[in-house]
């Protein structure tokens, strides 16, 4: 009885990300996103813009790529598009990634958290990136990606 009681303490407290993994072919193609920025009162950042934009997604040895064309707006006023690239470590269906953001006037970086769904059909995301221009010098948005 000691034994298995011992045993059993062993025993991770959850199960594993792998129990609950995603096949990696479910997120590979193109997700259609849309985002707008978060108001981040710890460093004075302003909400301003929205995003919208595709992206191409693989997943490749259990890490996310993705690369696409994000076009920024503010007012509704088209203000550029940049290339946006990342990857990182995906974990059943969440992924941490690093993302690199230029366009014509700014070539920025940041971390990205991302959840899809276990359909494999949406997924809502959370960046942090450096802010280059305008209030604060963190800023933060939510995106939400749809398979196209």
């Amino acid at each position: 009885m000691a034994f298995g009681l011992f045993g059993e303490s062993k025993q991770p407290q959850s199960k594993s990300a792998d129990a609950h993994a995603i096949p990696e072919a479910t997120f590979n193609g193109k997700w259609q996103l849309t985002g707008e920025d978060l108001d981040f009162a710890a460093t004075s950042f302003k909400a301003r813009n929205t995003y919208d934009g595709v992206l191409e997604i693989s997943v490749i040895d259990k890490n996310l790529h993705f690369t696409g064309q994000i076009n920024t707006r503010r007012n509704k006023e088209f203000k550029g598009v940049a290339e946006f690239s990342g990857n990182g470590p995906i974990s059943g269906n969440q992924a941490a990634v690093f993302y690199d953001y230029v366009n014509e006037r700014v070539s920025g970086l940041g971390t990205a958290f991302i959840q899809f769904d276990f359909a494999g059909l949406e997924a809502d995301g959370y960046l942090v990136f450096r802010v280059t221009t305008g209030d604060g010098t963190i800023g933060q948005a939510h995106i939400h990606l749809h398979r196209q």
